[in-house]
């Protein structure tokens, strides 16, 4: 029975040997064998252009229907491809199956447990619910040849003139399902660092109020903008079928979708972002000025040459190539954060040195991501998302060292608060100190003002009694002047024989008697009037006689010529007389 199950399997194998042998011959010479290994990549195949065909016609069609050329969009709207692979394992083969360009193509394979043709439509303008758009899972029947058709659609690159001949590419299951979990997983913690960092600066910037954390939460908000659109997770969200297509002249095909465009949204957010986070964590607007203001050209200038060309061309009025144009400003855009970070910290400001510090490694990856891109007309891999990991944490280490600084400026600022608080209080002990003197001053110049005005009253009280004695001593030298007269109007003989007229003349004289008292009366009360006039006189005039000080004290009050005279009991033209003289007496000197 052993041999004759040994007998069995060698028939069995050379029946599958020559039916694998004449469905070469009969269908397809270029049909392919599995090899086994991750990547299967096809470049050699035929291909049929479309004329209306179904499927059911292709399949009718003679081995030599396929000619081995490349598509030509300018000619036809579609191209069909046939496919045999064998496979020779025992197991079935579980591979998914792609075009090396992205181009809209409908795939169909048979089906083993329906027993029928069925057919799969991939692409950029077909919804499949999965990531990477133009991927489709397929089963290679165990030790069985594996017929495909393709129906390639390239009638979005009919207005190139280019010969198309993307790669056919299969890639086992398990290797893609294992890099799509890895994929997902590398997305999912990414985001939720950014998102973690991104809430925890918005609470930073709710307490501290420094706009320097919401423009970095702005950055983390692109960064995770970029990075579902860079992984592909738009496809997922956003079933749209809205997109341009473009074809180079050696056959390279560009597109541009909804997720291409958010990638470039996110890239602009973040950039844009971290060209504000640059300006606010340096205050540049201070710092310099001049920097300042390029980084506001920058701002501006990047928007208008990435959002414009990017809603022109997802609109479909024209394609673009804005890549390396793009790359290039970023680079400038790079160098010029740098060079204000450079500037200001030869200014002696130490955050500049935390942010060059923090920026080194982000600056490196963002460079190199673009220089990458400039060179080989396609994204890094790796750079990108590596930018985006380290500036989570360098940049969140420069905030910390913002917030030291920003702690000790706060300090020095509570320190010369306590210092102002203290001068305020000194300030208003001054002031009422000042206000103490100055009610003080204020009651002494009252008292003063008070005393001024009862010496005031006193010395209208001498002037008047000064003027009554002055009036006085004028009375009684007119009383002399008619004693005088009267004498003199007498004779001897009369002077005997009128004894009441005697008597009259006696108490006349009698009265006048204390004329020079009078005087030195007068002269007491002056001074009451006027302290010192006789002495500080004297001192500049100490020749003048008495008689000549008594007659300035008449001047000195204003007394006229008849009052002077009368007081002193001589004519009127004497008093002129001796008022020249003295004015002459004292202006020799």
């Amino acid at each position: 029975m052993k041999n004759n199950k040994v007998f069995r399997d060698l028939i069995c194998r050379l029946r599958n040997t020559f039916l694998l042998f004449c469905t070469l011959f009969v269908f397809d010479s270029r049909a392919q064998t599995l090899p086994g290994t991750r990547f299967v990549k096809i470049i050699n195949y035929s291909v049929l252009p479309e004329s209306g065909y179904s499927l059911n016609d292709v399949r009718s069609q003679k081995h030599n229907s396929f000619h081995t050329q490349s598509m030509q969009p300018s000619k036809t709207d579609a191209y069909w491809i046939k496919l045999n692979i064998y496979n020779p394992y025992p197991n079935n083969e579980l591979y998914v199956f792609a075009l090396s360009q992205q181009i809209n193509y409908k795939l169909y394979h048979f089906d083993a447990i329906s027993n029928a043709w069925v057919s799969q439509s991939v692409g950029l303008n077909a919804y499949t619910g999965i990531r990477m758009h133009g991927k489709v899972p397929v089963t290679l029947a165990a030790k069985a040849l594996n017929t495909f058709y393709l129906r390639v659609d390239v009638q979005d690159l009919r207005s190139y003139n280019v010969n198309l001949n993307p790669a056919l590419v299969f890639e086992k299951k398990l290797s893609y399902d294992t890099n799509e979990q890895m994929v997902v997983a590398a997305y999912i913690i990414c985001c939720f660092i950014l998102f973690s960092f991104a809430l925890y600066n918005l609470y930073l910037f709710y307490i501290f109020k420094d706009k320097a954390y919401l423009y970095y939460v702005v950055v983390q908000v692109g960064a995770i903008i970029y990075l579902t659109a860079d992984k592909l997770i738009m496809n997922i969200f956003l079933p749209l079928k809205v997109y341009n297509m473009y074809a180079d002249g050696i056959g390279r095909v560009y597109y541009m979708d909804i997720n291409l465009f958010f990638e470039h949204i996110g890239v602009v957010i973040m950039l844009c972002g971290f060209v504000r986070f640059t300006q606010t964590f340096l205050n540049t607007r201070v710092a310099a000025p001049l920097y300042h203001k390029l980084l506001n050209i920058h701002f501006y200038v990047y928007i208008i040459i990435e959002v414009i060309p990017c809603l022109i061309i997802i609109s479909g009025l024209y394609f673009l190539q804005i890549t390396p144009l793009v790359n290039i400003y970023i680079l400038i855009m790079v160098a010029s954060c740098v060079a204000a970070a450079i500037a200001i910290y030869r200014k002696g400001q130490r955050i500049a040195k935390y942010f060059l510090s923090a920026y080194l490694l982000p600056m490196i990856f963002t460079s190199g991501a673009a220089l990458y891109n400039i060179v080989y007309n396609a994204g890094s891999p790796y750079l990108p998302e590596a930018a985006i990991i380290s500036q989570i944490f360098t940049l969140a280490i420069a905030l910390v060292a913002r917030v030291k600084i920003i702690n000790e400026e706060l300090r020095k600022k509570d320190i010369e608060a306590v210092q102002l608080a203290a001068d305020v209080k000194l300030a208003e002990y001054q002031r009422l100190l000042a206000e103490e003197e100055n009610k003080t001053i204020n009651l002494t110049i009252a008292l003063e003002k008070e005393h001024n005005q009862l010496l005031k009253q006193q010395l209208e009280s001498n002037q008047r009694e000064l003027m009554g004695n002055s009036l006085h001593l004028q009375q009684k030298n007119r009383l002399l002047a008619d004693l005088t007269e009267k004498v003199h109007k007498m004779d001897a003989g009369t002077l005997y024989a009128n004894n009441e007229a005697l008597k009259s003349i006696q108490s006349t004289l009698k009265d006048g008697r204390y004329l020079d008292d009078e005087w030195d009366k007068f002269k007491l009360h002056f001074e009451q009037v006027h302290p010192d006039f006789f002495k500080s006189l004297l001192k500049q005039h100490p020749n003048l006689t008495k008689y000549e000080l008594r007659l300035y004290a008449y001047f000195h009050i204003n007394l006229s010529t008849k009052e002077i005279a009368a007081m002193l009991n001589i004519a009127p033209s004497s008093v002129r007389q001796a008022k020249a003289r003295l004015n002459k007496k004292m202006n020799s000197r």
